[in-house]
């Protein structure tokens, strides 16, 4: 597998060029982008993912968990959720909880070792330490009545609720959108 380096020395250019000629291309003159571009195709040059999200501090992965894949219920909150995570540029990552709390916790831990952005946790107990580490984002029985979420499990929380009984695709969006503007 190529490397940037071999790109770099293929184009007669640095390491720096290559790497805006990928990420900013509208910054180097053309002859330039040109060079480098038939260096990385002739190459089969792919650029390393992982590098990148760590130098943007940005996975562009969501984490949505569920308690149980196979309920159909989930269906349209998840082609929500998967609409409005494409259009934001996020990929998402389906984990299905089986209503198990030790696999809450372990969705959860991917986002203290950076491995998503954000969370949206559809179960019934939301992992504690998630809501401490990323932008998350929950979902009630009836978000829609202030006095029964401040009475529910929202209100220790802080976090803003989702009502997907109602909401359907539309509460995917909403998810999304809290999250994508954290």
């Amino acid at each position: 597998m190529p490397t940037i380096y071999e790109v770099a020395k293929r184009a007669g250019v640095s390491t720096a060029t290559v790497s805006r000629v990928l990420s900013r291309p509208d910054v180097v003159a053309e002859t330039t982008r040109r060079r480098v571009m038939q260096a990385v195709e002739r190459l089969g040059f792919t650029p390393n993912a992982l590098s990148k999200h760590l130098r943007q501090a940005r996975t562009g992965k969501l984490v949505v968990t569920v308690p149980d894949i196979a309920n159909p219920f989930f269906s349209l909150i998840l082609k929500g959720i998967e609409d409005a995570a494409q259009r934001e540029g996020y990929s998402v990552l389906l984990g299905d909880t089986q209503h198990e709390e030790a696999r809450e916790e372990r969705y959860a831990e991917m986002l203290k070792r950076k491995e998503a952005d954000g969370l949206i946790f559809l179960g019934h107990r939301l992992p504690k330490e998630a809501a401490e580490l990323v932008p998350c984002v929950a979902h009630c029985l009836d978000c829609s009545d202030p006095t029964r979420a401040r009475r529910g499990w929202l209100r220790w929380t802080g976090l803003p609720g989702v009502r997907p009984g109602t909401s359907g695709a539309a509460g995917g969006v909403i998810a999304s959108t809290v999250l994508a503007g954290a």
